[in-house]
């Protein structure tokens, strides 16, 4: 059925040029209230009430930019949504926009507070095929049991809360979940309103069975509120937060994110991505840019990332753990400052309270060819904290005095091999060959610099008839050099191969 229809022929040609102005509510309310299937022809259509999509009905346009139901001042504030869609089963929105009159605001609090674009939280299966919602304060509404939600593409530009799911009992998939200042981009009052770090791109609780393929935010954050379920985790292939303020923080409940990357300037003074509760399981992570706070910070929960690449550009953590646990493995970082100009003053890894760090496998990309400093700090020792097989490159792990009760070993090139009396370095071996002088003395360089990383050296002397025998004085050795000596009757001349073990 066609919305124009419906329309007189007077306020038609409004509508087709989207100059009109007249209100369409009770015309498009006539239309949906028939029950049958909606088509809205390319045109703009002012409404200054709700409207409602009857359960089983479907509202279909020819593109989110050429059907676009349109709400400026005149609307009902009082209204709960532009469309609210009734309870039933499988109703269905494609290809019409929804945009909002949003011209007269200059800061946050001059904001004309429109209702929802689309409250679907009675709608179970509802299916969505493309929508944009532009210039909102608040999106789309999927607080209540709209389980079987199917949604192609949701382009969603709100300055409040783009999007809310928080009880859907059964799988909700969403191809595409792209937020965005839709319509807005050539104010800079309304840019500067989006992008202050107030807006919520989406927010995520109770979803059983979630699972979005792409979620794209620029400036806008996502939440995961303190309703968020456990068990059956909130899937997301890939998540990617451009901007500053384009944040991911949980306070409680399970995720899985495939890939995860964040571009940001300098300028945030937050995390670009937080944890207070539940659990987050990161495949791969990509932290690019630079944040005046910790880039990556756990104050409850977990977070485990298991691989990707770290960078922080200013001298803050790349990532910090507080309280509750922090797993980075597998992960290459690359620490800017103490790479080149002054030291670090923060560990690239921090640990600190009662929070756990478990940070192994991973590799300093960058080498510790400037100032240097911590690549690892731990503030409070404790059995569960663990480092170790990382690949150093000349940085330091920081530990306080005494500590002995977490596992801090094994890893490759630190820039001390013991630190408060505990050896943090990895073992290797190597093989120097050199020969005795007349007087039964050889000096074989090492190229350690530093007599403390020197485990054990054993010296290995070729006997006259070919055998090998250890015929020497026990090696000695300083930051140099090691030194093999012995009676220079059996021994001048002859070819010496010392085994070196080292941290």
């Amino acid at each position: 059925m066609d919305a124009m229809a419906f329309i007189p022929q007077g306020l038609r040609a409004g509508v087709r040029d989207r100059t009109g102005t007249g209100d369409l509510t009770p015309y498009l309310r006539a239309a949906f209230a028939s029950g049958r299937n909606v088509h809205f022809p390319a045109g703009r259509y002012p409404v200054c009430d709700g409207l409602t999509l009857a359960s089983g009905q479907r509202a279909v346009g020819e593109g989110v930019t050429s059907s676009v139901l349109w709400a400026g001042p005149c609307f009902n504030l009082a209204a709960p949504a532009v469309v609210t869609v009734a309870p039933g089963d499988s109703s269905g929105w494609d290809g019409i926009g929804i945009g909002f009159d949003q011209a007269a605001a200059t800061s946050r609090a001059t904001l004309r507070r429109y209702p929802w674009a689309l409250d679907i939280r009675a709608a179970t299966r509802f299916k969505i095929g493309r929508i944009r919602v532009s210039a909102a304060y608040d999106g789309i509404r999927g607080d209540g049991n709209c389980g079987g939600l199917d949604a192609g593409l949701l382009e969603i530009g709100a300055f409040n809360r783009g999007l809310l799911l928080d009880g859907p009992q059964d799988f909700t998939h969403i191809g595409v979940l792209h937020a965005w200042p839709f319509d807005v981009a050539a104010s800079p009052a309304l840019m500067a309103i989006y992008l202050d770090g107030a807006t919520v791109a989406a927010e995520f609780g109770r979803v059983d069975g979630l699972d979005i393929r792409s979620l794209d935010t620029f400036g806008a954050a996502v939440v995961g509120n303190p309703n968020g379920n456990a068990g059956a985790a909130r899937q997301v292939a890939m998540m990617q937060l451009d901007g500053d303020g384009a944040t991911f923080a949980n306070a409680a409940g399970d995720w899985q994110i495939g890939l995860l990357s964040s571009t940001k300037s300098g300028r945030p003074t937050a995390p670009a991505v937080s944890s207070a509760g539940g659990t987050v399981l990161v495949g791969s992570a990509r932290l690019w840019g630079a944040t005046r706070a910790p880039y990556l910070k756990v104050t409850g929960g977990s977070v485990i990332v298991s691989g990707g690449s770290f960078e922080q550009l200013a001298d803050q953590p790349a990532a910090e753990v507080a309280g509750g646990t922090l797993v980075v493995t597998a992960t290459s970082l690359r620490p800017h400052v103490g790479s080149a100009g002054p030291a670090r003053s923060r560990p690239f890894l921090a640990q600190g309270g009662q929070g756990t760090l478990i940070a192994t496998n991973n590799a300093a990309l960058l080498p510790a060819s400037g100032g240097g400093g911590p690549l690892v700090g731990i503030g409070t020792d404790h059995a569960r904290n663990v480092v170790t097989g990382n690949v150093m490159a000349g940085w330091g792990l920081a530990l306080p005095p005494g500590a002995g009760l977490g596992s801090y070993g094994d890893n490759a090139a630190p820039a001390q091999a013991t630190v408060s009396g505990v050896v943090v370095g990895r073992e290797t071996v190597r093989r120097i060959a050199g020969r005795f002088d007349g007087s039964g003395r050889a000096t074989l360089p090492h190229g350690l610099g530093d007599a403390d990383r020197i485990v054990g050296v054993t010296a290995i002397v070729t006997g006259r008839d070919g055998a090998r025998s250890l015929e020497t004085d026990p090696p000695s050795w300083d930051d140099r050099a090691v030194t093999v000596t012995g009676p220079a009757a059996r021994l001048a001349h002859r070819p010496v191969e010392v085994v070196l073990r080292s941290r």
